[in-house]
């Protein structure tokens, strides 16, 4: 079963509850409305912490 597409809003707050942080909110909305969450998720999947519980490590800082 495909997992439900969230909102922008909901996504940076995601990513946020698993610690990763924001220089910009107003830049990040933009890259994951044209490059997506999913294609960007390759990116940063090993600066996390716990591949299970998808938790980063605490100095990763979306620009």
């Amino acid at each position: 079963m495909p997992k439900p597409v969230l909102p922008i809003e909901e996504q940076i707050a995601l990513l946020q509850s698993r610690g990763m942080k924001f220089r910009d909110s107003e830049a990040a909305k933009h890259y994951l409305l044209n490059i997506s969450y999913y294609r960007l998720k390759g990116y940063w999947w090993d600066r996390q912490l716990d591949k299970v519980s998808h938790q980063f490590h605490p100095d990763i800082i979306f620009h």
